[in-house]
């Protein structure tokens, strides 16, 4: 109670605005935080999801293409494309994502504030977690449609509860438009809210029937999807433990989110658990978002992370207000719980100040900027880069199944010059770019230097950048020699 008794005073201390006070204050902890990122990676974005949606961007802004590289264009980089002209490119790609998790904020704000799920606290500590976690980063940084469509279910939510049904039917109809499988998303909410809100005991019958019924139709078109597309049923795209957990895993998992909080999300939930009848319509939506999550690549993982807060703050707010023997294991639990926030946070930073592209990888790709037209050949995931900065065309690139690779692995791991020669010259490579992981992985017979050792022996090759690092060269290749 001790703890309860200090932050009542705290609260009596700061007055009437006591809340929004910290609130900033902590918004204000994010966005320097945001900023110095931005600062320490010299103003590039990390990772490739951002270049990849800016290069379709500008193809639709300048030719009016709606289709790349395999890749259909959607209705979110038709609205980059539209800010893209309107305020600059470079502009949109650097401050569009902050404006956007900004306006998720504070519809959240707007939503706990009607509601009476939450209190003063608990809503602090809602936004402490949303604040701390890797996902939320990812989002200030990277351009996502994710966090548009969590602003339009948030705007939809709040405009529900206003009793503007209208409107809030046109939000959760436009997130639905950016991702067919958000529709489900609503439709559970909708129908959980009826379940919530409606006390006659048909209507909850019939929400129910419609809840399952929504499942089953979930299935089927999945099935469907997998019998005639062959994608797999469920997502087996990385390693399950890193994409869920960023701040132990890789900075290219979608964000991610934080594993302290996860811990108190189950915690959280348990809780919930206990009054499942007032909160249907939050576990609900919470498990038909879980269940998106692992058969659509992870990138419901942004839409898990608010799940994940809000859970969090009762789990913290149970902690605050229960009765402990002991102060010290009291304390000792809270400052826990911090500190581990503090960690997830600091530990995916860290991921982030590292991560291509960076100094050592733009200067190798303005080198390939001044070549002459034709493919480069590199690391599947340096393909949005190559083609953002340096304006070629990458032979591979992550975003595609590139039957390529098959037939790339055998001129990696070969020292036979003819063999290596015939395979740059159909697919018209002039440019390699290769890093120190890739030529680890380029065995002849599994322990000898394959290519890398032709490129070093071969007059047909001659290296045009090294970094200082060592670790990035790039190379260019002479059909005529």
């Amino acid at each position: 109670m001790e703890t309860a008794n200090n932050i009542n005073k705290l609260k009596t201390a700061l007055g009437k605005h006591g809340e929004a006070i910290v609130l900033a204050l902590s918004y204000l902890f994010f966005v320097v935080g945001v900023f110095f990122l931005r600062i320490y990676l010299s103003g590039y974005v990390f990772g490739s999801e951002n270049y990849h949606h800016i290069i379709i961007a500008k193809n639709i802004h300048q030719n009016g293409h709606w289709f790349i590289a395999g890749n259909s264009a959607s209705p979110f980089h038709a609205l980059i494309a539209f800010l893209g002209g309107v305020f600059g490119f470079d502009y949109v790609n650097l401050i569009f994502p902050l404006v956007i998790i900004s306006l998720v904020f504070f519809v959240l704000f707007l939503i706990l504030r009607k509601t009476d799920i939450f209190d003063t606290q608990q809503r602090i500590l809602f936004f402490l977690v949303l604040f701390l976690s890797p996902a939320t980063t990812y989002s200030a940084l990277v351009l996502n449609y994710f966090t548009i469509i969590a602003l339009l279910i948030f705007s939809g939510i709040y405009f529900y509860f206003i009793e503007r049904k209208l409107l809030s039917i046109v939000f959760f109809l436009s997130a639905s438009f950016f991702n067919p499988l958000v529709f489900f998303i609503v439709l559970v909410l909708f129908l959980s809210f009826g379940f919530l809100r409606d006390k006659r005991k048909s209507i909850r019958l019939a929400s129910v029937f419609s809840l399952l019924l929504s499942f089953v139709l979930l299935l089927s078109a999945l099935y469907f999807d997998f019998l005639y597309s062959g994608r797999p049923l469920f997502s087996s795209h990385g390693n399950i433990f890193q994409m869920l957990f960023s701040d132990v895993g890789t900075v290219e998992s979608t964000g991610g989110i934080s594993s302290f909080g996860f811990c108190l999300f189950v915690l959280g939930f348990t809780l919930f658990w206990r009054n499942k009848r007032r909160y249907g319509a939050a576990i609900s939506a919470l498990f038909v978002i879980v269940f998106l999550m692992l058969i659509s690549d992870w990138e419901f993982i942004l839409l898990l992370n608010f799940a994940v807060a809000f859970f969090s703050a009762f789990a913290i707010s149970y902690l605050i207000k229960r009765k402990w023997q002991l102060s010290f294991i009291r304390n000792s639990v809270l400052l826990s719980v911090f500190l581990g926030l503090l960690f997830s946070y600091f530990t995916y930073s860290s991921h982030v100040v590292y991560a291509y592209p960076n100094n050592s990888l733009v200067p190798a790709l303005l080198v390939v900027h001044r070549q002459q037209d034709c493919s480069v050949l590199s690391d599947p995931l340096y393909g949005y880069w190559i083609e953002y900065f340096s304006g070629k065309n990458p032979l591979l690139n992550s975003g595609l199944q590139n039957p390529l690779r098959k037939e790339l692995s055998i001129l990696y791991t070969s020292r036979d010059i003819g063999k290596i020669r015939s395979i740059l010259d159909k697919h018209n490579v002039c440019v390699l770019l290769l890093t120190s992981d890739m030529k680890d992985k380029m065995l002849y017979k599994g322990k000898y230097p394959g290519l890398p050792f032709v490129l070093e022996n071969s007059k047909c090759f001659s290296k045009l950048f090294l970094n200082k690092e060592g670790n990035i060269e790039v190379w260019k290749y002479n059909p005529n020699c």
